[in-house]
């Protein structure tokens, strides 16, 4: 676990880069494996990075939980394996309250795409400009905890876009960084039209259920005040009738009285 660290503090960001410039040469089959596997990751953040974005969060949410408290824990001297399980423990709370809470959610993913859309396309060689794109990173994610959907979908379709597009160009035998970035671009270009299709049909799907809630409730109003106005009619009628039979029986005596007056 040491030698795992050590590694970590070492590491060249353009190590971990997908080069879009020139290819890496002849691919071997666990290569070609690996780019398949990102390409299809990239897509499928690229048009379905705010459709699913809790599950997205959950997994950001666990990576950064684990190397965090993989990271705390070796700097207390804990023993190797513990700082698996306390990475694990870490990365598995980070990720409920990513996936739980949707901003935190939105705020973490927003941060890892801008923050890989700034390595990617800068490729920062110093920790000043690799605080410059933090910073960057960071207030794109606050300002996405308040613009939800415009931002996480262009961050996420850009994001993925850059994965998927490096990784094709590497798989294909097409050479040119013009290339590389005309698949970003068609990607790119794909991702947010594909999101904005099911974010737009998401919002009609909820208009038509709220339009139904108050067409239901309307009628349930209606249904009452119709109720309402029959009792006040039949009552209303029952009370003309029982003056109309009091004044039958009025009439009734009169007539009785006056023949009797005949009689005597």
């Amino acid at each position: 676990m040491n030698n795992v660290i050590n590694k970590m503090q070492s590491l060249d960001v353009n190590d971990i880069l997908i080069s879009w410039e020139v290819k890496t040469g002849t691919l071997s089959r666990e290569e070609i494996i690996s780019l398949a596997v990102l390409a299809a990751v990239g897509f499928l953040f690229c048009i379905l990075g705010l459709k699913i974005i809790r599950a997205w969060a959950a997994a950001a949410g666990f990576l950064i939980g684990f190397v965090f408290g993989a990271a705390a824990a070796f700097y207390l001297h804990v023993g190797g394996t513990a700082i698996l399980i306390v990475g694990g423990i870490v990365g598995l709370i980070f990720a409920f309250l990513s996936a739980f809470f949707y901003r935190v959610g939105v705020f973490i993913t927003v941060f890892l795409s801008v923050c890989g859309i700034y390595i990617q396309i800068v490729q920062p060689a110093d920790y000043i400009s690799l605080c410059i794109g933090l910073a960057v990173a960071l207030l794109f994610a606050v300002l996405a905890v308040k613009f939800v959907v415009v931002l996480t979908i262009l961050a996420t379709s850009l994001w993925g876009a850059l994965l998927a597009g490096t990784a094709v160009y590497q798989l294909t035998p097409l050479e040119g960084m013009l290339f590389s970035i005309l698949f970003c671009i068609v990607f790119a270009v794909f991702g947010i039209i594909i999101q904005l299709l099911l974010e737009s049909r998401k919002r009609k799907r909820k208009s038509l259920e709220k339009a139904a809630e108050i067409r239901d409730a309307h009628s349930a109003e209606n249904e009452i005040e119709k109720a309402r106005s029959f009792i006040d009619n039949l009552d209303k009628e029952t009370g003309e009738a029982s003056e109309g039979n009091d004044y039958t029986m009025e009439v009734v005596e009169l007539d009785g009285d006056e023949e009797k007056d005949e009689d005597e």
